[in-house]
């Protein structure tokens, strides 16, 4: 049970999103040249095109980042999730000792995992975590929308949520 299991964002995903991207930039692009649409309307098309437009590069960029220098977004060991952080290209751990159960969340139509911790390493984590005031209010924001300080994607990636859930519950139970 020591087998690593890696997982990376899809690139099937990636490429969806950057079709519709492309699809809602052009429509936006389409609202800006229209000669009967209003100042206020042109302006919104002209945010909607460029901020979805390069919002939608992002899951792609994030597989090709992953392949291009072999980090998987999650690594799965039997004693512990390893999590890329994507500005830093290091992992973060959770060790599986101290967490009380995965589990799936949904935030706005996608799919999270969230971790669960014992109590005691709940508040080591939350002290670890928190150095800043956005660091505070990111966390803050997770408790109020999921329950948990520390959740994980489970849309977008090659693996589907519930298998993945799965596949940790499986090896925290192992430990147990």
């Amino acid at each position: 049970m020591d087998e690593e299991i890696k997982i990376y964002h899809s690139w099937r995903s990636g490429v969806w999103m950057l079709v519709c991207g492309v699809a809602i930039a052009a429509l936006g692009l389409w609202i800006i040249k229209d000669p009967e649409a209003g100042m206020l309307v042109k302006i919104v098309g002209g945010y909607g095109a460029v901020l979805l437009g390069v919002a939608s590069l992002a899951p792609l960029l994030l597989a090709v980042i992953e392949h291009v220098v072999h980090k998987p977004y999650l690594v799965i060991w039997s004693d512990r999730l390893e999590y890329l952080k994507p500005m830093k290209l290091t992992y973060g751990v959770v060790r599986f000792r101290d967490v009380e159960r995965f589990r799936l969340s949904n935030v706005s139509g996608q799919q999270f995992i969230s971790v669960d911790y014992k109590p005691a390493a709940l508040i080591r984590e939350t002290d670890r975590s928190v150095h800043s005031k956005i660091a505070r209010q990111a966390i803050m924001a997770n408790m109020h929308q999921t329950g948990a300080i520390h959740n994980f994607q489970a849309s977008g990636l090659d693996v589907r949520g519930a298998a993945l859930l799965l596949m940790l519950t499986d090896r925290l139970g192992a430990l147990k």
